[in-house]
C-alpha cells in the first residue's frame, strides 16, 4: 500500500509542478503583451528601450507557451 501511494505521488508531483510553471509563464506572457500594447502608441528614447526589453522578455515566454501547447497535444493524442 505504501509503495502504491509513493509511486502515485512521485508521478503526480512533477506534472503538477510543470503545470504550475506553465501557468506562471502564460500569465507573465499575457501581462508583458499587455504592457507592450500599452507602450506601442508612445514615442521617445525611453519607450524604445522599454519596447526592446519587452521583446527580449517575450521571446522565451512565447517559446514556453508553444512548447506547453505541443506537449499537451502530444499527451492528448497518445
Amino acid at each position: 500500500m505504501i509503495a502504491l501511494v509513493t509511486t502515485t505521488a512521485s508521478d503526480f508531483l512533477p506534472t503538477a509542478a510543470a503545470a504550475s510553471l506553465a501557468l506562471i509563464a502564460i500569465v507573465t506572457l499575457a501581462t508583458l503583451l499587455m504592457q507592450k500594447e500599452a507602450v506601442s502608441g508612445l514615442s521617445g528614447l525611453r519607450v524604445t528601450r522599454w519596447d526592446r526589453a519587452l521583446n527580449i522578455a517575450l521571446l522565451p515566454l512565447t517559446f514556453v507557451l508553444v512548447l506547453t501547447i505541443i506537449l499537451k497535444l502530444a499527451s492528448v493524442w497518445r
